[in-house]
């Protein structure tokens, strides 16, 4: 699913007309996502 997600991020965007986002943006925003990840696992949520 995140795959997906970044995959749609980078080539289009569903629910936004079909546009994308910078690559660089899309990294920025996995970088954010493995950071909450990580926290999560840390902290015993995960």
């Amino acid at each position: 699913m995140i795959d997906a997600w970044n995959s749609q991020l980078i080539h289009g965007r569903p629910w936004m007309d079909g546009t994308s986002i910078a690559g660089s943006s899309a990294r920025e925003h996995m970088v954010r996502l493995f950071s909450a990840y990580n926290y999560a696992i840390k902290s015993g949520i995960l």
